[in-house]
């Protein structure tokens, strides 16, 4: 008798054992299935990329600086594949482009001062992969020992927005105005906050 109680805890113990495994199991393949569904919801889709750079080109405004001209959405840029580490030859979704109407993964705003010596350009690249919202660099150049002359004439700030990557550079013909693009970012960076996709 003793040896079958034994013999059936044994067995008891081994099912719980399996049993939590595999609730456990279950358990990690939710949540990596809510982890995947959660990055999904905040991706933007091609369609809604789209629909946000054409309400950005109607309701984005830089401080002392005009709209001048942006991009279409049929506008379509080849590129050297080795550019892209092999993957494409056109900034397309695809990275193709055979004649349909193209995808552009890439779209800008030009953006100019009311005296005309300074530009900001606004470009926003469209990814399938969800980057988040941050500040992803900004490039200052200056006390490296490099030529003035050179590098006064451009800023460089790249933010990054769900899957976009938005680049947002001043060029000018004497000396750049810093506050200028920092400002052009604030204005992104409150609009995108504020966008309702």
């Amino acid at each position: 008798m003793r040896k079958f109680i034994k013999l059936s805890l044994l067995t008891v113990s081994l099912f719980s054992l399996i049993g939590c495994q595999q609730v456990n199991a279950h358990s990690e393949n939710d949540n990596k299935g809510i982890e995947s569904k959660k990055t999904e919801e905040k991706t933007l889709s091609y369609n809604q990329y789209e629909k946000l750079f054409k309400n950005m080109v109607k309701d984005v405004k830089v401080p002392g600086y005009t709209l001048k001209s942006s991009t279409s959405d049929v506008e379509v840029l080849r590129l050297s594949k080795d550019f892209s580490f092999g993957k494409r030859e056109y900034m397309t979704t695809k990275g193709t482009f055979n004649g349909e109407q193209p995808k552009s993964t890439q779209e800008s705003l030009f953006y100019e001062s009311s005296n005309k010596d300074r530009m900001i350009i606004v470009t926003i690249a469209y990814t399938k992969s969800f980057i988040g919202n941050d500040m992803a660099s900004y490039s200052v150049w200056s006390d490296y020992g490099l030529k003035t002359s050179l590098i006064d004439k451009t800023d460089l700030m790249t933010i990054t927005y769900k899957n976009l990557i938005i680049t947002i550079i001043q060029t000018n013909e004497n000396q750049v105005d810093q506050g200028d693009t920092q400002n052009a970012t604030r204005n992104i960076v409150k609009y995108l906050k504020d966008y309702k996709t």
